[in-house]
């Protein structure tokens, strides 16, 4: 699951240098983060970081489609507000509620091992980083909630999304 992922993030990687720079910090994240999960104490937490929270990519692909293809945005645009309309869902769910928590867990757990001795020094700098990488990811999923949630405002109250970026 974590090298299918890993491939993933580094393909998207290059996708995101062409199309959106602005999420090249989340791609290397992934990737490194990636090798991290593939540390023996990640592994309870490796089906949720590195697929249940994943599952909100679908939509989202979905929605970025007919970004890609306004056309096809025209031709389905009932398709196109559900794919938004979901992957906000699937985000608040997995992204900020489950993700707050799986995340205090993994930090709780790897704490542990660490305070009981349980890990050499290299696996001590790896827990430390996927701990802050964990906290960079969390501000990430909140400012993207935050955005999300903005642009649900606006649409549900009958304002045009703007021509600016969300």
């Amino acid at each position: 699951l974590v090298n299918a992922v890993e491939s993933f993030y580094l393909f998207d990687f290059f996708v995101a240098l062409v199309i959106d720079p602005t999420m090249t910090l989340h791609h290397v994240l992934m990737i490194l983060m990636a090798l991290v999960c593939k540390k023996k104490y990640c592994c309870y937490f490796v089906h949720f970081f590195g697929g249940i929270c994943e599952l909100s990519n679908v939509p989202l692909k979905v929605f970025n489609i007919f970004r890609i293809l306004p056309d096809l945005k025209r031709k389905m645009p009932t398709l196109e507000k559900l794919s938004m309309l979901v992957f906000g869902l699937m985000f608040y769910v997995l992204r900020i509620g489950w993700w707050g928590y799986a995340s205090y867990q993994l930090v709780r757990s790897a704490e542990a091992h660490i305070a009981a001795g349980m890990f050499d020094s290299q696996a001590v700098a790896v827990s430390r980083f996927g701990s802050v990488s964990l906290a960079v990811f969390t501000v990430m999923q909140v400012f993207w909630g935050y955005k999300i949630g903005r642009k649900a405002l606006r649409m549900l109250g009958g304002k045009k999304a703007s021509g600016k970026k969300d």
